[in-house]
């Protein structure tokens, strides 16, 4: 979720729990009702979801994000809209799948070159 008042990516408890994340603090986190809670502060890194029919290799976006309970089933991340932004303009790199109607030796030569480029992409 995009919130344009959001100072600070928030994370889920359930996110966090599921994700190998980096401990660095705590902070106050002020909700929209109530009182200053304090929360986790943990390094992640984000990227966007893959919803083609593709193989798709895009980069990840390093963020300190605060970690708290999220009342939601539909969204585990709330971005600040600068955030949000930067993470749509990441780079993007797609590999059409292949139509497995060909032989094994040609399915296994695309593969080969789609770990070459991701290998050169992450490098």
């Amino acid at each position: 979720m995009r919130d344009s008042e959001a100072q600070i990516p928030v994370i889920s408890q359930r996110l966090y729990e599921q994700c190998n994340t980096e401990f660095i603090g705590t902070i106050g986190l002020q909700p929209v009702v109530g009182h200053v809670v304090d929360v986790p502060l943990v390094n992640v890194s984000l990227r966007l979801c893959n919803e083609s029919d593709a193989y798709v290799i895009k980069s990840d976006l390093p963020l300190v994000c605060a970690v708290a309970n999220i009342n939601a089933t539909d969204y585990d991340v709330i971005l600040p809209s600068d955030v949000h932004r930067e993470l749509h303009d990441l780079p993007v790199v797609e590999v059409r799948k292949p139509v497995l109607s060909v032989n094994d030796t040609a399915v296994v030569l695309l593969m080969t070159i789609i770990r070459y480029c991701h290998q050169m992409w992450v490098v």
